[in-house]
């Protein structure tokens, strides 16, 4: 079973037991230590897994982090669990305290549903204020891209020395993007200063001319990745599939719709390419189907949770497409239907 099976069967199971546990102890023995078991370690081997793992020996009892993985001797990844539901923030300081007493370059808290990467890569031997990579079962499980980055922490594939490099990588990029969300919302004296450098140089820049910039930065900012979206989307529509390529159900869907007089139009199938392109490297796109109605076309997630007869009960509409005579398409996002 490939790794993001093993991820969604996990999901699966937390779904269940999520909502019937009520302790800490529940969260550990029915969500974090199944999770370990998905990572590739054995919770019944000392040498691999040690349960209130003694950060600072000698200390008060308080000093155990819940579990600790260890290879060769020593430990590489502690993992403190608090109840499902809790709020992790209020417990980063008490993850902050085993890490300062370790020599693991990383520690992951969790309440069993989101897991928060740390490590030390703003100073070294301190734990950083914000982790490196976060990972809930319940929203990435799916998401091809996030559970391989996951998977770099199982035992099979785990390399110190590779995962402080990405670490490293991914922190940067992930705080770059949260600065320009941030800019992008409320743009600072300082960004609106960079830009008015550019655009008018030499000038001196008052308040009022901030003020005066501010809106059309934003909108400018905005236009700007409209525009690559748009272009991604051309891409795709250039690149769409021949009738060829199309899959066996979908040829069946085309010619049935054309005996009872439905027409797929050009502009219809286009959007379903999209939307394909959209989710390519997410979900296995054979799930995307086109459904063909005489006004309106609809592209359908199929459920992977299907009842005995191997349909799925529950299937996503994803985007309509409105049969008009238009040259521009813009899918959006509906309903679910019951089936």
């Amino acid at each position: 079973m490939d790794f993001i099976d093993e991820i969604r069967k996990h999901k699966s199971h937390v779904l269940i037991q999520k909502d019937t546990i009520r302790t800490e102890e529940g969260t550990k023995l029915r969500l974090i230590q199944p999770f370990i078991i998905r990572l590739g370690y054995d919770i019944t081997d000392g040498a691999e897994v040690i349960p209130e793992f003694t950060a600072a020996p000698g200390t008060s009892k308080d000093a155990r982090v819940d579990y600790a993985i260890i290879k060769n001797g020593d430990p590489i990844i502690i993992i403190e669990c608090k109840q499902c539901g809790e709020d992790l923030d209020k417990h980063y300081n008490q993850l902050c305290g085993y890490f300062a007493f370790t020599k693991v370059k990383f520690a992951v808290l969790s309440d069993g549903i989101v897991y928060r990467f740390y490590s030390d890569i703003d100073e070294t031997n301190k734990m950083d204020e914000r982790p490196f990579f976060e990972f809930n079962v319940l929203e990435h499980a799916d998401d091809k891209n996030i559970v391989e980055k996951l998977k770099q922490f199982t035992k099979e594939a785990f390399d110190v020395g590779e995962l402080i490099t990405k670490a490293s990588a991914l922190k940067y990029a992930d705080e770059t993007k949260r600065i320009f969300r941030e800019q992008l919302e409320s743009p600072s004296d300082d960004f609106i200063d960079f830009f008015l450098s550019q655009v008018l140089p030499g000038q001196s820049k008052t308040k009022k001319m901030r003020d005066k910039f501010k809106e059309p930065l934003k909108n400018a900012l905005m236009d700007f990745i409209n525009d690559r979206i748009r272009e991604k989307i051309t891409e795709a529509i250039r690149e769409k599939p021949t009738k060829d390529e199309l899959t066996t159900k979908e040829i069946e869907t085309v010619e049935s719709d054309s005996n009872e007089g439905i027409v797929t139009t050009d502009e219809e199938l286009a959007s379903l390419y999209i939307v394909k392109s959209i989710l390519h490297g997410i979900i296995n796109w054979e799930r995307v189907n086109r459904e063909d109605f005489k006004g309106h076309c609809n592209i359908r997630l199929v459920s992977r949770h299907s009842n005995n007869d191997g349909y799925s009960r529950f299937n996503f509409i994803l985007a309509s497409a409105v049969v008009k005579c238009q040259s521009t398409l813009a899918p959006t996002a509906l309903r679910c239907n019951s089936h």
